[in-house]
């Protein structure tokens, strides 16, 4: 059957709908200080590095190590408390300093977001037990059917999002280790590859699905060879050679290939190329751009009026033009 293959252009948006406080009509573009970005690795692939070298952030540093790191961003603050309390204070204080106007930080980072679990474990198997008479060891293994672990996770995602909703940008970083697994297909044994984290998998799920922007750092040195000139003297003459040097540099690289990506992820804008090298330290004036230039190209095919292929949709042909039912045989 033949199908007819139209445009679905709608109607103009009334203005006194664009009007209202919250209408966005328009192509909008989440600026670099608001963005949701979620960096996985392993440890030591320089995940703590990166969030460090934003201007204006703050690292809550669960792992008391990304303090002292050589090269941040002198605007950004590293913050280190030893359990989950202190950080609840921290976040309260950001939420009330943007409610009144008074916000200095644009991003926070939970570096790492596994580490922050467990201090919420702990948190929550405390106030379980304060006042109840109860003897809870951990909350996790509380309740039925992982009652515990549904308590972590609404704190976890309410505190995540508090802070989204007040105005700041998150930078979340995830521990992930890999794992060689020996799964079952036919009658072979087939060699997997995967990627185990401390997080709960339904947090893990849910930062991965809330971002904008989720990239796996891979630490390398990157070799290469310079020419240097030297300048020496023969019998009073002087004289210039040019000698091979080789020089080893270690560099960071996000990869922001969905395929790359432990668990799927939503990709708002399309970078030209999936992996981004940035030096050893610093990194995220490399990323901005990147971003920036994304949202531009995205904007250009929205102003030169590309056709979209998504725009259409396929509809079914008038009556007149429908083949005829056939007849049911008896």
């Amino acid at each position: 059957m033949e199908h007819e293959v139209t445009d679905m252009t709608g109607k103009p948006i009334p203005s006194r709908y664009k009007s209202i406080a919250g209408a966005q009509p328009d192509f909008v573009v989440p600026e670099v200080r608001h963005l949701r970005v979620v960096i996985h690795g392993a440890v030591g692939s320089g995940k703590s590095t990166l969030v460090r070298s934003i201007p204006n952030g703050i690292v809550f540093d669960m792992d008391h190590k990304a303090g002292a790191i050589v090269g941040a961003d002198p605007t950004n603050l590293a913050v280190y408390c030893e359990d989950a309390g202190g950080y609840e204070s921290w976040i309260d204080q950001l939420v009330e300093d943007a409610q009144r106007n008074k916000k200095f930080f644009d991003v926070v980072s939970f570096d790492p977001l596994n580490r922050y679990v467990d201090f919420v474990r702990d948190l929550l198997t405390v106030r379980a037990n304060e006042g109840s008479g109860k003897n809870i060891d951990d909350i996790a293994r509380w309740g039925k059917e992982g009652a515990g672990w549904d308590r972590i996770n609404t704190y976890v995602k309410r505190q995540l999002s508090r802070l989204y909703f007040a105005g700041y940008g998150l930078a979340t970083t995830i521990h992930l280790t890999e794992r060689v697994d020996k799964i079952q297909k036919g009658n072979d044994l087939v060699t997997v590859k995967g990627w185990d984290s401390a997080s709960t998998p339904a947090i893990l799920k849910f930062v991965m699905a809330e971002c904008e922007y989720a990239c796996s750092a891979h630490r390398f040195d990157e070799v290469s060879t310079e020419d240097v000139e030297q300048t020496y003297t023969v019998r009073g003459v002087e004289r210039t050679r040019t000698n091979k040097k080789t020089v080893r540099r270690t560099r960071f690289m996000l990869q922001f290939d969905p395929a790359v990506a432990p668990v799927a992820t939503r990709m708002q804008f399309p970078l030209e190329d999936p992996e981004l090298t940035v030096p050893l330290r610093g990194g995220w004036d490399i990323f901005s751009e990147a971003h920036t230039n994304a949202a531009e190209a995205v904007r250009e095919v929205i102003k030169s009026g590309a056709p979209n292929e998504s725009m259409k949709k396929t509809r079914r042909p008038s009556s007149s033009k429908r083949r005829p039912l056939r007849k049911k045989s008896k």
